[in-house]
């Protein structure tokens, strides 16, 4: 075999081999941009969310939030910011800012806390928005802000249900002592009309209301 003919079978294979490279480069490429993809962001909301702040008697209110990929595993170190309202029914954290930022811990959760609402009563919806290697997630945290919340007593019957309940069953006199006792700023000319309850003349029991006399 001659030199020449060495020559042009060398050619003849790499003008073969190259292209089938090529392609094996570029059918490999997609894959390898598919492994190396960040991780799509979940936003799942912890606490705070259907939360009734007191304008009168304003308490902090923690929100907390769990960021996780798509198979649920918990992120860590995901930036999260908190975006309240800037106008209308709304409520400022810690340092009396509209916006909190924070980061994710271990178990993939970030928190910030509501020091106070504004005087404005109404429902307002808090922006969750988590952003991690290029991807981003969002999510509302939706609260209302009132005058004041009912206090029951711990668990017991509010003064003017009671009231009305005592009404209901037929003793108008014991409803009215009741009344008078609890109105707090009732004038002193009506002191003296006010009927004298005896101690263990009033039975309630839960379910229907039952008043029965002395016995």
């Amino acid at each position: 075999m001659t030199f020449k003919k060495l020559r042009a079978i060398q050619r003849t294979f790499l003008a073969l081999l190259i292209p089938a490279l090529l392609a094996s480069e570029f059918a490999t490429a997609p894959l390898r941009a598919q492994v190396e993809a960040p991780p799509s962001l979940r936003i799942v909301v912890l606490s705070g969310d259907a939360a009734l702040n007191s304008i009168r008697r304003p308490a902090p209110q923690e929100l907390v939030v769990r960021v996780e990929n798509e198979t649920q595993r918990p992120l860590t170190g995901v930036s999260v910011t908190f975006q309240a309202p800037a106008q209308g029914p709304t409520a400022r954290f810690r340092d009396d800012s509209a916006i909190a930022m924070v980061t994710t811990d271990l178990k993939g959760e970030a928190r910030a806390t509501l020091a106070r609402p504004n005087e404005v009563q109404g429902e307002f919806q808090i922006k969750v928005t988590a952003s991690y290697q290029g991807r981003t997630a969002s999510a509302t945290i939706t609260e209302t802000n009132v005058m004041a919340l009912e206090p029951t007593g711990g668990g017991g019957i509010p003064h003017g249900r009671l009231i009305l309940i005592l009404a209901a069953a037929g003793g108008a006199g014991i409803a009215a002592a009741l009344a008078g006792k609890g109105g707090g700023k009732s004038s002193s000319s009506n002191t003296s009309s006010t009927p004298t309850v005896q101690p263990g003349a009033i039975t309630i029991t839960p379910g229907t209301p039952v008043v029965t006399g002395p016995r």
